[in-house]
């Protein structure tokens, strides 16, 4: 703290029931307090009483405690945390959200009781911290799992993770895009395909970057991604498997590129079949 009075610099110890003194200023209580609010809370006290000064705080050895998350997640169960962990500080430590997760209505429950709802799509699209909170002792939270006939898409192509996905309502490809998905290094998204059925009737809807954010999805909606074309190389060769195709390679270009002929390779002789595109 700089004050007319000097620089003062002290290491405070939060006591086991939730108090801090400070000298000249008294006993601060803490306890059951979010970080933020703890750290406002002792610079408006500090201010009553050198209302010029400049205070900075910093936190040291972190009090860690347990912290307890279920529903739609891959591993539920109790975590250890401390003060400053958010909640996508958590999910990564119980190893994401399962594909059936409510995202966007994750519930928080006080040590007291008290509900509040978060929605983590918010932070993921627009970096909204307030849905992405900090946690103190007693609180718990629950990952719902949504419905896949009321909300439920199906992902597939050239993308990591392939399978359900539970959307909020309105939700618009370029947002699904931003939150979800994870493509493949082959991933071609020029044009993205969604199979719709309207009346018992199917229909395929092609989908252009420059129409992402225009695009709603709805559920029972099916996504593919298509993969860019590509040639696979496999056999004798050093290094085996798909390689972007690039106009005017001939046979031998692709082996090179794949590291060459192994010992027992026959260079003088490759068999190449076409896999025809019925799109």
């Amino acid at each position: 703290m700089i004050s007319s009075d000097g620089i003062v610099s002290l290491l405070l110890t939060i006591t086991p029931t939730g108090e801090i003194l400070i000298p000249v200023i008294g006993v601060i209580f803490v306890d059951k307090l979010s970080l933020n609010v703890a750290i406002e809370k002792i610079k408006k006290m500090c201010l009553e009483k050198y209302n010029n000064a400049k205070i900075n705080i910093s936190l040291i050895n972190l009090r860690r405690f347990k912290i307890q998350i279920s529903g739609a997640v891959s591993f539920p169960g109790f975590v250890n945390i401390d003060p400053v962990s958010r909640l996508g500080d958590i999910i990564n430590v119980v190893g994401g959200f399962h594909q059936l997760a409510k995202e966007y209505d994750i519930e928080i429950q006080s040590s007291s009781g008290e509900k509040r709802y978060v929605n983590y799509t918010n932070f993921v699209i627009n970096g909204d911290l307030d849905e992405n909170p900090q946690f103190i002792e007693g609180d718990k939270i629950y990952v719902p799992f949504g419905n896949i006939e009321d909300a439920g898409i199906i992902l597939r192509g050239a993308i990591k993770g392939k399978g359900y996905d539970i959307i909020p309502i309105g939700e618009t490809l370029q947002n699904l895009l931003q939150r979800k998905i994870e493509l493949e290094q082959n991933a071609d998204i020029s044009n993205i395909l969604i199979t719709r059925e309207n009346n018992d009737v199917k229909e395929v809807i092609v989908v252009s970057p420059k129409i992402f954010s225009s695009t709603i999805l709805k559920p029972g909606d099916i996504i593919d991604f298509s993969e860019e074309k590509a040639v696979m190389v496999n056999g004798f060769v050093k290094v085996p498997g798909k390689y972007q195709f690039s106009p005017g390679f001939k046979a031998a270009d692709y082996i090179g590129i794949s590291g060459g002929n192994l010992v027992d390779g026959d260079g003088c002789s490759a068999i190449c079949e076409i896999e025809k595109d019925y799109y």
